[in-house]
């Protein structure tokens, strides 16, 4: 499982990737024209999975909103305080 947050970082956008408990393992800059510094961007011509993720958060309208995405199945995991709210 890779989960992965998005927030603004200034000009442009951290993203960081979890590991399974939820730990952050990485993070990575990219900006709002899709330069990401991960070291796949910078060694491939192909967009990296940070591309494809900013993307997803931008359409989705998620960043910045506690959502984490599973880039693996595609889901969406809600924010923790969201999540307890709606059980009470």
């Amino acid at each position: 499982m890779n989960y992965y947050s998005i927030k603004t970082a200034g000009d442009a956008f951290r993203v960081t990737k979890f590991d399974r408990d939820l730990n952050p393992s990485a993070i990575y800059r990219i900006t709002a024209k899709g330069k990401c510094d991960c070291p796949q961007a910078l060694n491939r011509h192909q967009p990296c999975r940070h591309q494809v993720i900013l993307k997803q958060f931008l359409e989705a309208e998620r960043v910045d909103s506690g959502y984490m995405l599973d880039y693996d199945s595609k889901m969406w995991l809600q924010p923790l305080k969201q999540a307890l709210e709606q059980s009470q």
